[in-house]
């Protein structure tokens, strides 16, 4: 099967990768991917917007970091575990261009569903499967299911990284609507 994969994309002079897939239609889809880009700070440099029009609350001490981040940066939302904080931030923005990170909490989302938002479309809560706009297939950790239950079709999704060390479901879908976060795994 991979073989006869390879040798369709070949035809099409397509490039068959980790990141791409060849579908029916024959036109290249981007595997989803944790990885966001930087669109705007605000100048007070108490918010940011992300490709998708998701906009982030920064933690106040970490002001300071983003006058040095670009339009363009490359950005990965991770949870943020944090004790001993007067601060409740739930994610960190790690920098991927500069090396540094910021705490933030998510604050809105697009009111209009665009090219680069994610939403449900349909979803399972008996078998724990989730199907976004974006034509990806999402299974949600049997840990989290009891926060899975309460999502609806045309919920906003943000992609995110799961960074426990030893998490076998490498996403994290965040639910703009709830404000909580689930693990998940691509199928």
């Amino acid at each position: 099967m991979i073989i006869a994969l390879i040798i369709f994309a070949a035809h099409l002079n397509v490039k068959v990768g980790p990141t791409t897939v060849v579908s029916s239609k024959e036109e290249i889809i981007p595997k989803p991917s944790y990885e966001h880009v930087l669109t705007s700070v605000h100048l007070s440099l108490d918010s940011l917007e992300l490709e998708d029009r998701s906009v982030w609350t920064i933690a106040p001490p970490d002001a300071y970091i983003v006058p040095s981040w670009q339009r363009g940066d490359k950005v990965i939302l991770t949870p943020h575990y944090s004790w001993f904080s007067i601060y409740k931030f739930d994610y960190s923005l790690s920098n991927i261009d500069r090396g540094n990170y910021i705490r933030v909490n998510f604050a809105s989302h697009p009111c209009d569903y665009q090219k680069t938002a994610r939403w449900i479309i349909n979803h399972d809560p008996h078998s724990n499967r989730v199907f976004l706009s974006d034509g990806s297939s999402w299974q949600i950790h049997p840990d989290d299911a009891p926060l899975f239950k309460n999502w609806t079709v045309n919920d906003f999704l943000i992609y995110g990284k799961n960074d426990w060390i030893f998490g076998t479901y490498p996403f994290l879908l965040i639910n703009g609507r709830l404000g909580h976060c689930v693990r998940a795994i691509e199928f």
